[in-house]
C-alpha cells in the first residue's frame, strides 16, 4: 500500500521525487517503529515469538517502485543528427552527420557530439536523441487488463453482429464504412486498428527569453475500444518523442517517422505473440495504422502533400490553388490513393533533389514512411481535424477577418496568416522566420560582392541540388520548366498572401457598431452556461484578451451568439438580412461537422449550408479572398460519410495530452526533458490503469485504490451495485422526509413507468411482499451524468437548465426547463435517483410569430424564446431522460417586440449526444 500510495504521490499529486522520497523514508520509520512496539509487548506479555522482529520492506527512492511495480516503460533512445535527425547505430562514433539530400548535395555536416561534466570529469555524449517506447511491452501491459480484454471482445461481436436499427446513424468509428472496409483485417478481437495523432507543441508552454522550442508528440489510440474510454491516459500508447528545439521539415520528418512504420510494421499481419489476460500463455496480435489525425501542417509532413502555397495544394483533391473559389464540389477531381502512392514511389527513385522538386510542383506529392504501410491509402486515411480546419479556420476568419472583431489596419494581412492552414503554430513562425533570416544574410553577403545582377548570376551558378526546399516556388507555372527563387520560402511556411486580401480602404471593410458589440459582450457576460463550457472573454474584440481558443471559439458561434446575433439584424435591411442568414449557415455547419453523432443525410446538410455560406461571404465580404481552410472544409462531407462523427476523431485529446506533456516536470534541459516526458507519462498511465482495474489481491489495498482514484472509468459497462440492509437502513435514515405533494407525484411517475408502488400514506393494508416508496429521499444539490454535472437551480443556475426526454413520450418527443430538486432513494436495493424539473413556459402562438426563432433562418439554430416566469408544469426524470445543459440568456420585456420578460435558450451543447 505504501509503494502504491508513493506512485500516486509522484505521478497523479505532481510531488517532487526528493519529497515523495522523504515520505518513502518517513513511512519506513513509523511503520518499523509500529512493529517493533508491537513485538516487544508480544515479548513482554509472555508471547513466545519464533523469530526476530520482522523487516518492513519499503523502499526508499520512488524509482525502485517504479521498477518493481512495472510502472517504469521500455524506452529506447535513438541517436540522430540534432538538425536533420537522421538516425545512426547506437555504437556509432561518428563525429558529424553525413546525410544528404541528394547524392549531389553538401552533407549535413552537423556536429553529433557535445561534452558534458560528470562526477568522473568531462564526458563525451550525444547531442541529441530521439525517444520511443516499446510496443511489445505496452501491449502486454494492455492487453492483460481484464477490462480491456472484455471490451476488444464487445467490439468484435460488434462488427461480427451488426444491429440494423442503427445503420443509418454513426455514433462512432465502429459504425461507419471505414471500420467496415477493414473487416479483411478485423478477424480476431487481438488484431487492432490505432490512429496516429502527430502535432508539436512548445514544452516550455510559454516563450522563455524570446525563444520558441518545438517537440513533437506521435501518438496511437485504439480505435477497437469504446469512446467512454479510448483517451484515457492508461489507454493511449506514446510512440515517440521528438527532439527540441525545432520541428522536423518536410524533408527531415522521414528520418523521424523511418522508427516509427518499422515499429509498427513488426506487427502487422501475421501478427506476434503477445500473453494476455485471457490467453496468459500467448497468442497472435497484429496492429494496423489506418487514420492519421493531425492540423494540415503535420498532414503535409507525414502524409507527404505539399503546402497550399503550392499549386496542387490539397491533400485530398486535384483543384488548383488559383481555383480556391471554385464552389462545384461535384466537379472537383478527387486524388486516388493508388496515384498518389505511384507519384510518391516516383518521387522517392529520383536521383537529385531539382528532379524531386519538379515532379513535386507537377503533382504535389513526395514521398515519406507512411507509403510503406502497403494497406495505408493517403487519400483516404487522413481525418483533416475540425478543431484547427474549422474553429481556429474558417470561425476565427469569421470573427476576425470578417467581422471585423480584434481587426486593425496593421494586423489584416497578419489575420490572414496566422489563421490560414492550421491557425500556424508559434513552430511555423519561427521556422519561417529562420528561413528569411537566412535568405536574408545570403542576400546580404552576395551584395558585398557585386551587384544584384551579379548575386542573381552567382545563384543561377550553384549546384542546383544545393537548393533547399524554401528556395522553389511551388506555385503553378505555365512555363514547364522549374526557376528557382531566392526570396520565396513558400514551401512547409507562411502562405504568399494574394493582394487582393487587403480591403482597398479597411475602414469600409465591414464591422460591428459600438452598441452591436456591446450587446455580444453583454451576452458573452451574463449568459447562463454550465461550468464544463469555456466562457469566451467578455471583453472580446480587445488586444488584451488574446487569441480565442478551439473550444471558446465554438461555445461563442454555437451557443452564445445565436441568442443575440438575431437581435442586431433580424428586422434590419437586405444586407442585414443576408449577413443574418450567412451567419445561420454557419452555424449550422458548425453543428453537424462538430456533432458526436453524423450520418449521410446530416453529412449532405453540412454541405449545403457550408456552399451556401461560402458563397454569402463572397458576396457579403468584397475584398476578402477565401483561405484554404475555407477549401479544405469542403471536403468535410466526405469525411463524415467516411469516418461517421468527427468529433472523436478530432484533435481535442491530442491537445489535452500535449497540455499534460508540459506540467510533467523536467529540468528543462534538451535533450534530457523529451525523455522525462515520456517516462512520467507512461509510468502515469500505467498508475491509472492499475487504480481503475482494481485488480489488487489485498482487499485493504482495493479500497486505498478506491481512495486515490473514486473515478469508475468502467460504470458504462457495469449494473449498479445491489446494497445491504444495513446500507438501506441508513440511506433512509440520512434522508430527508418528501411533501406530501413531491411524494404523491413520485409514486404517480413510477405507476406510470410500469413499477408498481405503493403510497405510504394510504390506510390500506398491503399483502407481504408489495412494494411501499418511501417516505424519505436523500436530497443532492447536483449529480454527475455521462461526465457531466448537472445541478439544482438555487445549486448553479447555469447547470440546471436542460433539454429532456418526456417520460414515456411518443418518438423521443422533448422539452425544457429547469432542475428544482435532486432525490436518491433506495428502490429494491439499488439507489436510483430522480429530478424534479419545472417545464419552462411557451411563449402564446401570438407572441412565438414574433419570435425570430420560429421563422427562417434563426429555425435552424436550436434555440427559442420561452418566458421567464415559472410554469405550473413540472415532470419527474431519471437521469437518462436528460438531453443536454442549455445555454440561456435573459432577455427583457420589449424584446422583438414581445411584452413578456424572456429567456432565449439553445441547446446545441447536446452535439448530437444523445
Amino acid at each position: 500500500m505504501c509503494w502504491l500510495l508513493a506512485a500516486w504521490l509522484s505521478l497523479c499529486a505532481g510531488v517532487s521525487r526528493k519529497t515523495v522520497n522523504t515520505v518513502l523514508r518517513c513511512l519506513h520509520f513509523i511503520i518499523t517503529t509500529i512493529v517493533t512496539l508491537i513485538y516487544i509487548s508480544l515479548q513482554t506479555s509472555g508471547h513466545r515469538l519464533a523469530t526476530a522482529t520482522p523487516m518492513v520492506n519499503i523502499p526508499k527512492d520512488i524509482r525502485t517502485v517504479y521498477k518493481h511495480t512495472q510502472l517504469d516503460p521500455e524506452l529506447i533512445r535513438i541517436f540522430c543528427c540534432p538538425s536533420c535527425f537522421t538516425q545512426y547505430p547506437a555504437d556509432s562514433t561518428l563525429r558529424k552527420c553525413t546525410w544528404r539530400k541528394s547524392p549531389k548535395s553538401k552533407p549535413c555536416n552537423t556536429d553529433m557530439w557535445t561534452s558534458r561534466h560528470t562526477k568522473t570529469g568531462l564526458k563525451s555524449i550525444p547531442k541529441c536523441l530521439y525517444t520511443t517506447q516499446g510496443l511489445g511491452s505496452w501491449l502486454k501491459f494492455f492487453l492483460n487488463r481484464p477490462k480491456i480484454d472484455e471490451c476488444l471482445s464487445q467490439a468484435f461481436f460488434k462488427l461480427q453482429n451488426p444491429n440494423p436499427i442503427y445503420q443509418d446513424k454513426m455514433c462512432d468509428i465502429q459504425e461507419s464504412p471505414a471500420w467496415q472496409s477493414l473487416r479483411g483485417f478485423l478477424t480476431s478481437k487481438y488484431h487492432l486498428v490505432f490512429a496516429v495523432y502527430i502535432d508539436w507543441f512548445n514544452p516550455y508552454t510559454n516563450k522563455i527569453a524570446g525563444k520558441v522550442v518545438s517537440c513533437g508528440a506521435i501518438i496511437l489510440y485504439c480505435l477497437n475500444l469504446p469512446p467512454e474510454i479510448r483517451f484515457l491516459p492508461e489507454n493511449v500508447f506514446i510512440i515517440g518523442m521528438m527532439p527540441a528545439p525545432h520541428s522536423p521539415t518536410i524533408w527531415t520528418i522521414s528520418h523521424i517517422l523511418v522508427s516509427f512504420q518499422r515499429a509498427i510494421a513488426e506487427f502487422d499481419l501475421p501478427g506476434k505473440i503477445i500473453p494476455t489476460h485471457s490467453h496468459p500463455g500467448g497468442i497472435t496480435v497484429a496492429i494496423r495504422i489506418i487514420p492519421l489525425i493531425a492540423d494540415l501542417q503535420a498532414i503535409r509532413k507525414v502524409a507527404g502533400f505539399l503546402s497550399h502555397a503550392a499549386g496542387l495544394f490539397c491533400s485530398f483533391c486535384n483543384c488548383h490553388r488559383d481555383d480556391i473559389e471554385d464552389l462545384d464540389y461535384n466537379s472537383w477531381q478527387m486524388r486516388d490513393g493508388a496515384t498518389v502512392r505511384a507519384q510518391a514511389a516516383e518521387w522517392k527513385n529520383l536521383v537529385t533533389v531539382t528532379a524531386k522538386e519538379t515532379l513535386a510542383r507537377q503533382t504535389g506529392v513526395r514521398w515519406t514512411p507512411m507509403h510503406d504501410f502497403s494497406y495505408w491509402n493517403p487519400t483516404k486515411h487522413v481525418v483533416l481535424g475540425f478543431m484547427h480546419n474549422f474553429l481556429e479556420g474558417v470561425l476565427a476568419y469569421q470573427l476576425r477577418a470578417l467581422w471585423g472583431i480584434g481587426r486593425t489596419k496593421e494586423m489584416v494581412k497578419k489575420i490572414a496568416q496566422i489563421l490560414d492552414d492550421e491557425s500556424n503554430s508559434s513552430v511555423d513562425t519561427e521556422e519561417y522566420i529562420q528561413e528569411s533570416q537566412d535568405l536574408e544574410n545570403e542576400a546580404e553577403q552576395a551584395s558585398q560582392h557585386g551587384s544584384a545582377t551579379g548575386l542573381t548570376e552567382d545563384f543561377n551558378d550553384m549546384d542546383v541540388d544545393d537548393i533547399g526546399e524554401e528556395s522553389i516556388n511551388y506555385d503553378e507555372e505555365r512555363d514547364p520548366t522549374p526557376t528557382p527563387q531566392l526570396f520565396i520560402p513558400l514551401d512547409d511556411g507562411e502562405d504568399e498572401m494574394d493582394e487582393d486580401f487587403v480591403p482597398q480602404d479597411i475602414e469600409t471593410a465591414f464591422n460591428f457598431t459600438p452598441d452591436q458589440l456591446g450587446n455580444i459582450r453583454n451576452c458573452i457576460q451574463y449568459v447562463l452556461l454550465p461550468a464544463s463550457s469555456d466562457r469566451p472573454p467578455r471583453n472580446l474584440g480587445e488586444a488584451s484578451h488574446g487569441k480565442l481558443k478551439a473550444h471558446e471559439l465554438l461555445i461563442l458561434f454555437t451557443v452564445i451568439l445565436p441568442l443575440v446575433i438575431p437581435e442586431l439584424w433580424w428586422r434590419g435591411n437586405e444586407t442585414e438580412i443576408r449577413r443574418l442568414q450567412s451567419f445561420c449557415d454557419l452555424v449550422v455547419a458548425t453543428n453537424v461537422i462538430c456533432a458526436y453523432s453524423t450520418s449521410n443525410v446530416e453529412a449532405d446538410i453540412y454541405m449545403d449550408h457550408f456552399v451556401k455560406y461560402r458563397v454569402s461571404i463572397q458576396e457579403l465580404y468584397p475584398g476578402f479572398s477565401s483561405m484554404p481552410n475555407h477549401h479544405y472544409a469542403m471536403h468535410g462531407g466526405d469525411q463524415l460519410k467516411f469516418w461517421g462523427p468527427l468529433a472523436l476523431l478530432s484533435e481535442f485529446p491530442g491537445e489535452r495530452m500535449n497540455g499534460n506533456f508540459g506540467q510533467v516536470k523536467t529540468n528543462k534541459h534538451l535533450g534530457d526533458m523529451e525523455l522525462t516526458m515520456v517516462q512520467k507519462s507512461a509510468c502515469k498511465g500505467r498508475l491509472e490503469g492499475l487504480l481503475h482495474d482494481n485488480q489488487f489481491t489485498n482487499p485493504a489495498t482495493q479500497k486505498l485504490a478506491k481512495i486515490l482514484e473514486p473515478r469508475d472509468v468502467f460504470a458504462f459497462m457495469s449494473t449498479p451495485e445491489t446494497m445491504t440492509g444495513s446500507q438501506i437502513a441508513m440511506a433512509l435514515s440520512d434522508g430527508e422526509p418528501l411533501s406530501k405533494t413531491h411524494y404523491a407525484i413520485l409514486v404517480k411517475y413510477m405507476n406510470n413507468s410500469g413499477r408498481e408502488y405503493k403510497s405510504a400514506y394510504t390506510n390500506s393494508r398491503y399483502p407481504s411482499g408489495t412494494l411501499i416508496l418511501p417516505t424519505r429521499a436523500k436530497c443532492h444539490s447536483q449529480i454527475p451524468f455521462n461526465n457531466t454535472t448537472f445541478s439544482c437551480t438555487k445549486s448553479h443556475e447555469g447547470q440546471s437548465h436542460i433539454q429532456f426526454y418526456i417520460p414515456g413520450g411518443f418518438g423521443g418527443t422533448w422539452e425544457t426547463g429547469y432542475i428544482e430538486a435532486i432525490w436518491e432513494l433506495p428502490l429494491e436495493g439499488i439507489k436510483q435517483c430522480f429530478l424534479l424539473v419545472r417545464k419552462h413556459q411557451a411563449l402564446s402562438p401570438a407572441q412565438n410569430l414574433k419570435s425570430p426563432y420560429h421563422h427562417f433562418p434563426c429555425s435552424l439554430l436550436k434555440t427559442k424564446l420561452v418566458r421567464e416566469a415559472p410554469s405550473d408544469h413540472i415532470y419527474i426524470l431519471e437521469p437518462r431522460h436528460i438531453i443536454t445543459h442549455l445555454s440561456v440568456y435573459k432577455r427583457p420585456k420589449g424584446t422583438y417586440g414581445i411584452q413578456s420578460d424572456m429567456l432565449a435558450i439553445c441547446w446545441a451543447l447536446n452535439r448530437g449526444r444523445r
